[in-house]
């Protein structure tokens, strides 16, 4: 006898179970199952053991056994509630960066001193603007009884918090090249200002705090509670890179000796907000930074 077919509620509206019988499952089987050509290795010759060919799905032909009318996206962003109604997803994270950039670059050729010099020099503005979106959650964990090691954590308060960031950054850069002695040795000269940004998904301004967590006796050390969160405020990596170097040419052989530098500012913006904790945070180096304590601030509101 088989089992009944799961009741649909809204805990299950958009998807549900049917149990079916040996047979009907092996019909299943046999409708999707498909073929590849076989043509695989064709043209090659004294080739042997390979295979020619494997059994692959046929998606199309699982319609007939499936409702496929929910095989999409639809409950990323909304799910349907206990009164039947949609509301939104609890998002995990979402950021969007918009870059806007522009250059301009002059190349030269100069004689000095009796010297040939060529190269370039040029300069890039780009204007970055980021929003994101997060999840932030307060929770707190309690002993379940005095003397306990066991415990139970509850959530106090959710909230859904965007974010907005935007930066500027002129980049110059200079390159010069000249033959000390005509074709075999060169001399080139470089520096220029960069820049890198930090991952996407680092932007997120999600927040995670648990009250009570550094009781020692619910496995707390006694310092502080946790806390971890994104930061929707991190600024790129800037560095100012400079670059000398002297390369030898001859028939056959190649020498190069050079010598580089770089200057990195990585500015980290950080505004958070939170009860006495140790807070670590997402920065543009790491994932996470050490941990270490943060003061006493404001209740958590919109990063705006």
């Amino acid at each position: 006898m088989l089992r009944a077919n799961e009741t649909q509620t809204f805990i299950n509206g958009n998807n549900k179970t049917a149990y079916v019988s040996g047979a009907q499952m092996a019909a299943l089987v046999d409708a999707v199952r498909g073929q590849t050509p076989g043509t695989f290795l064709n043209g090659y010759s004294d080739l042997g053991g390979f295979p020619t060919g494997w059994m692959t799905p046929n998606y199309a032909a699982a319609g007939q056994f499936f409702d496929l009318s929910k095989f999409n996206h639809d409950l990323v962003r909304n799910s349907i509630g206990s009164d039947g109604k949609n509301y939104p997803q609890i998002p995990a994270f979402s950021a969007r960066e918009q870059v806007r950039s522009t250059y301009l670059r002059l190349d030269y050729e100069q004689e000095l001193f009796g010297i040939n010099i060529d190269g370039n020099v040029g300069a890039r503005y780009t204007h970055t603007r980021e929003h994101s979106v997060g999840f932030q959650t307060d929770r707190t964990r309690t002993q379940n009884s005095v003397g306990s090691t066991a415990f139970t954590d509850r959530t106090l308060a959710n909230r859904i918090v965007s974010a907005d960031n935007n930066y500027h950054d002129l980049l110059p850069s200079f390159n010069a090249a000249s033959w000390l002695v005509p074709d075999t040795l060169v001399a080139r000269i470089g520096w220029g200002k960069v820049m890198s940004r930090p991952a996407i998904n680092l932007l997120a301004p999600n927040l995670n705090c648990l009250r009570g967590s550094g009781n020692p006796a619910v496995g707390g050390d006694g310092s502080a509670d946790d806390c971890t969160a994104g930061n929707a405020k991190l600024e790129p990596y800037r560095a100012t890179n400079k670059d000398l170097s002297l390369n030898t040419i001859r028939p056959g052989i190649a020498r190069s000796a050079s010598h580089g530098s770089a200057r990195t500012l990585a500015a980290t913006s950080v505004p958070m907000w939170s009860w006495p904790t140790r807070m670590c945070m997402a920065t543009a180096a790491c994932t996470m930074s050490p941990c270490r304590s943060m003061p006493a601030a404001p209740p958590p509101r919109d990063w705006n």
